[in-house]
C-alpha cells in the first residue's frame, strides 16, 4: 500500500478540487436560473393583471405597479416552498453498532414532498406543476445546497483519502468495513465515508457485506499512473 501513496496523494487532491469546483459552478448556474425564473414570474403575473385590467377598472381597482408585483410574488413563492420542500438529507450516514462497535452504512430515506425537479417517487403532475410554479425558490435553495456541499467537500481529508485509495489499489477488490477499520487505523472513516458518495472513482457498497471498492475507471486511472 505504501508504494502507491506517491501516486494516490496528488490524485486525491485533484479529485477533491474537481468536486469543489463542480459544486461551486453548479451553484452559480442555479442562481442564474433563479434570476431568470424571478423575471419570468413577475412578467407573467403582471400580464395577468393587465388582462384583468378591464375587470379591475370596472370595479374601481387599479392594477398594482410592476415594482410591487415582483417582490410580492417572489415572497409568496418562498413561503409556499418553505412548506412544500424536502428536508436536506446527507447522502450517507455512518453509525457504530452498539454491540460490536463496527461501522454501519445507511442511506437516509427521502420524504414524499416536493424535492427539486425530480420524479424519483414516480411521475406526479403535482410535482411538475409545483416545480414550475416555485422555480425561483427551488433554484435558490439548490444554489445554497451546492455552496454548502462545496464547503463540505473542501474539508475532505485528502491524506486519508489517498491512503484509502492506495489500500484499495493494493487489494484490487472490495474491502469490507471491518477490514478497513483494522487496516487503516489512522483514517477517520466516519468522516471520510459519506464524502465518498460524492467522489468519482469509488463504489460504496451498502448491501452486506458493506464496504468500499474502486470503480473500474478509478482503477484504470491509478494504474495508468503506476505505468
Amino acid at each position: 500500500m505504501e508504494q502507491h501513496l506517491s501516486l494516490t496523494q496528488p490524485w486525491a487532491k485533484a479529485v477533491v478540487r474537481s468536486r469543489v469546483r463542480y459544486h461551486k459552478l453548479t451553484a452559480w448556474v442555479f442562481l442564474l436560473v433563479a434570476s431568470a425564473a424571478c423575471f419570468v414570474t413577475a412578467f407573467v403575473i403582471f400580464g395577468l393583471f393587465m388582462v384583468m385590467g378591464v375587470v379591475l377598472g370596472a370595479l374601481g381597482i387599479s392594477p398594482p405597479h410592476p415594482t410591487v408585483i415582483a417582490p410580492v410574488a417572489t415572497f409568496f413563492q418562498f413561503i409556499a416552498y418553505f412548506f412544500a420542500r424536502d428536508a436536506e438529507l446527507p447522502l450517507l450516514t455512518v453509525e457504530r453498532a452498539d454491540d460490536t462497535g463496527e461501522l454501519v452504512l445507511a442511506r437516509p430515506e427521502r420524504t414524499a414532498r416536493l424535492g427539486w425537479y425530480d420524479q424519483e417517487s414516480g411521475y406526479s403532475i403535482w410535482r411538475t406543476v409545483a416545480s414550475i410554479a416555485l422555480a425561483t425558490p427551488i433554484a435558490v435553495a439548490q444554489a445554497w445546497r451546492h455552496f454548502k456541499r462545496a464547503a463540505y467537500m473542501k474539508q475532505t481529508d485528502t491524506d486519508g483519502l489517498a491512503r484509502l485509495a492506495a489500500y484499495l489499489l493494493s487489494r484490487m477488490e472490495r474491502a469490507n468495513l471491518p477490514q478497513m477499520q483494522r487496516d487503516l487505523p489512522g483514517v477517520d472513516l466516519p468522516l471520510l465515508l459519506p464524502r465518498l458518495m460524492n467522489l468519482p472513482g469509488f463504489n460504496v457498497h451498502l448491501a452486506e457485506p458493506q464496504g468500499v471498492s474502486l470503480t473500474e475507471g478509478g482503477q484504470e486511472t491509478l494504474l495508468a499512473r503506476v505505468a
